[in-house]
């Protein structure tokens, strides 16, 4: 697994200048949580130095493709959302994870999906924090993966 996060983290940067201007890296996939950071730096800070709220939701979205990039069962499915929601709470004046879970019956339903209709709908309920562990922002996604 441990190689398709640094072959995915590669990939999102390569083909999206938006992920490597935020140093967007993929923190972990274990034990049914998924999390990924982008830095506070001189491309991802608004006018009040903290993460611009597009880079936030750049993070939460991101997510459900990392969700379904690593548990797509062949490379012709490929995930895009469909809505994003967000709660803004406060200025994320540090670097910013984004977290949700995606158990393994979550896994299960979207392999059955997949098999009987070649297209599986999810959700997810994000928590973006920042180096503290404070939440900053709350956010719920939905997505789509199939074949486009």
């Amino acid at each position: 697994m441990k190689q398709a996060i640094t072959e995915l983290s590669k990939m999102l940067t390569s083909i999206s200048k938006l992920y490597s201007d935020m140093e967007y890296s993929i923190l972990s996939v274990e034990d049914e949580n998924y999390t990924v950071l982008i830095k506070l730096n001189e491309v991802t800070k608004n006018h009040v130095n903290s993460i611009h709220a597009a880079y936030q939701f750049a993070a939460a979205e991101s997510i459900g493709g990392v969700i379904g990039f690593l548990n797509r069962p062949s490379m012709e499915y490929n995930p895009v959302v469909k809505s994003v929601s967000i709660n803004y709470k406060k200025p994320a004046l540090s670097d910013i994870t984004a977290s949700t879970r995606f158990t393994s019956q979550d896994r299960q339903n979207m392999l059955d999906d997949l098999k009987n209709n070649n297209r599986h709908n999810f959700t997810s309920n994000i928590i973006i924090s920042n180096e503290n562990g404070e939440t900053v922002a709350e956010v719920h996604a939905e997505y789509v993966i199939g074949v486009f």
